[in-house]
């Protein structure tokens, strides 16, 4: 399975990075932005070539939000074997090229939204609902 991160700006390859440094390398992720001066349709065409490098192999693209130009540009591309995801979370990166007990897919993909969904928190309430569970020195 291949995953490629897409985004506006440079957050696609910034969480690439990110979490090659917390993972080390992974020759299934790769990362596309679409730099000032560049259009959604180009950098669409550098996704679809990429695309058509693997055959019916499972691709999960994920984009930074949805209903975006570039979320708008990769719509095309979904069909049986490749799904988009919009909403970019560093732990449902994680989750997805990480998580080896899932061989289908729509399995990997919901456990990647709900690691992501889970990720997001006030740490405020958590430390007045239970610093004793994330330990004493968690919040010094």
């Amino acid at each position: 399975m291949k995953i490629f991160l897409v985004s506006h700006g440079k957050l696609a390859d910034g969480m690439k990075n990110s979490i090659e440094m917390i993972s080390g390398k992974h020759t299934n992720l790769q990362s596309f932005s679409m730099s000032e001066g560049d259009s959604p349709d180009i950098l669409g065409e550098r996704v679809k070539k990429e695309i058509n490098k693997y055959n019916n192999e499972p691709i999960l693209l994920i984009s930074d939000f949805p209903g975006g130009s570039i979320n708008t540009t990769l719509t095309k591309f979904i069909n049986d074997h490749v799904f988009l995801i919009s909403g970019m979370n560093i732990m449902m990166v994680l989750e997805l090229i990480l998580n080896k007990s899932n061989s289908n897919v729509q399995e990997l993909i919901n456990a990647g939204i709900k690691a992501a969904q889970k990720s997001i928190v006030v740490i405020n309430y958590i430390k007045e609902d239970s610093e004793t569970e994330l330990g004493d020195d968690f919040f010094d």
